[in-house]
């Protein structure tokens, strides 16, 4: 416990736990977010490191530090810490900060997007081949259900989405992804039983409680912050509905990142099956898919948080 305290003493590494408390950062956001050289940032977060009260994760250059609140003591400390965070001078140039690293994270997913909408069936041949767990998606969507896919791109997953009677809302920041999207659903024949919506899967176009099933394939290591996606789903979800995800295990590849403008290297499927129970979902075990490259998740919406 000395160690805790002693760590956070120090007023740059209370400022650190406070926008840490939003999601993970890298030393560069770190370091851009609160003005500091990087040098600096990185020994303010090596001490938060071997105190406890940090931890790293991440391959190949892939490096992000978020808070390690598993344990209660810590968890109640950084509590503590961005309380007296928020009352030092400069917190609100930090969050606006913080809200421009964010930003900056969302518009690089969507230019990238826009870039290599023609040619994403080729770029897409370094994800896991989806034909490997589809049939394990279509068995676990109900029928005759509403589903909305997040960041459905251009519709490869739609001939599973929309059989045994489904209706799809396919939802998606990138134009040039929906265009591709509604061409395909026009070459399937499906044009009336698809709706394809413009928006950014953090903040879903969808009124609550109006889906049957909510689908986020392959979507999570695009977005700024992960975590806001269980939230929302929630929210869309009716009661006792079904949330699918599925998505890429840790791992160290930078062609991913270079060629996909991923922002996460994959995720721990028990971390985020504990996310989504804090989110009110009730979650089966995951299941490894594709030779352990993913993992399926199935939950459900619990009537509230």
């Amino acid at each position: 416990m000395h160690r805790i305290f002693a760590a956070l003493s120090d007023p740059n590494r209370m400022r650190i736990v406070s926008v840490l408390q939003d999601g993970p950062l890298n030393v560069s956001e770190v370091s851009a977010i609160l003005h500091l050289t990087q040098s600096n940032a990185s020994r303010h977060l090596r001490s938060l490191l071997d105190s406890g009260i940090v931890k790293r994760q991440g391959a190949s250059g892939w490096v992000w530090y978020s808070l390690d609140t598993s344990d209660p003591v810590v968890r109640d400390a950084c509590r503590l810490a961005s309380a007296g965070a928020s009352g030092m001078p400069g917190h609100e140039a930090d969050r606006r900060e913080l809200a421009r690293c964010y930003e900056l994270r969302r518009s690089s997913s969507r230019e990238f997007f826009a870039r290599l909408a023609p040619e994403w069936s080729r770029f897409s041949s370094l994800l896991p081949d989806p034909s490997l767990y589809s049939a394990e998606i279509g068995s676990l969507l109900p029928r005759g259900a509403a589903v909305a896919e997040l960041g459905c791109g251009t519709g490869t997953l739609f001939p599973v989405i929309s059989g045994d009677g489904r209706s799809v809302i396919g939802i998606d920041n990138s134009p040039e992804m929906l265009s591709a999207a509604r061409k395909r659903a026009e070459e399937l024949g499906i044009s009336d039983s698809v709706d394809l919506r413009l928006g950014e899967v953090e903040h879903l176009p969808m009124a609550d409680e109006s889906v049957d099933c909510v689908l986020a394939h392959m979507v999570l290591h695009h977005l700024s912050r992960p975590n806001e996606v269980y939230s929302e789903s929630w929210r869309v979800l009716r009661p006792g509905a079904a949330f699918l995800l599925v998505e890429l295990t840790e791992h160290g590849n930078p062609a991913l990142r270079k060629l996909h403008g991923d922002l996460w290297p994959g995720f721990d499927p028990a971390q985020v099956s504990r996310d989504l129970r804090a989110s009110g979902f009730d979650c089966r075990p995951p299941r490894m898919v594709a030779g352990g490259k993913a993992f399926l998740l199935f939950c459900t919406r619990k009537e509230s948080r």
